[in-house]
């Protein structure tokens, strides 16, 4: 299709959008995977164990496009208005913005395997016992 200028207009959809959990949080406005509302795929509240935010594992509420939109839990929104990707129509804000697993699982476990037992990395290798 041409515009009267004569540009073509191309048109698209966006499936996913792809970002670490950080990125994540800034540009769809909420608190990040470390706090106590911070679980992007259901409502629930977060306990501080041993300096980690741990999620229950038992069933809870999903998140959706409709409670998300709606601010049903608005302690996981940094604030009420709408943030730049919420205003795309047609976007799923639960289904089609990712979680990344590395900020969610993997940075925090490697850290604290690389530090050991005793909590502390060195560089050096680590001994523990069976």
């Amino acid at each position: 299709m041409k515009r009267g200028d004569g540009a073509k207009r191309v048109e698209f959809s966006i499936r996913l959008f792809i970002c670490d959990r950080p990125a994540t949080c800034k540009v769809s406005s909420v608190v990040s995977q470390v706090s106590k509302h911070g679980c992007p795929n259901c409502v629930q509240v977060g306990q501080r164990v041993n300096q980690v935010t741990v999620y229950s594992t038992t069933a809870c509420t999903p998140r959706d496009d409709h409670s998300f939109r709606s601010r049903s839990d608005p302690d996981h929104h940094k604030v009420q208005t709408k943030s730049g990707i919420e205003k795309i129509e047609g976007l799923d804000m639960v289904d089609q913005v990712g979680v990344d697993p590395m900020h969610t699982c993997h940075h925090g476990v490697t850290k604290r395997i690389l530090e050991g037992p005793d909590g502390v990395y060195d560089g050096g290798p680590k001994e523990f016992d069976h």
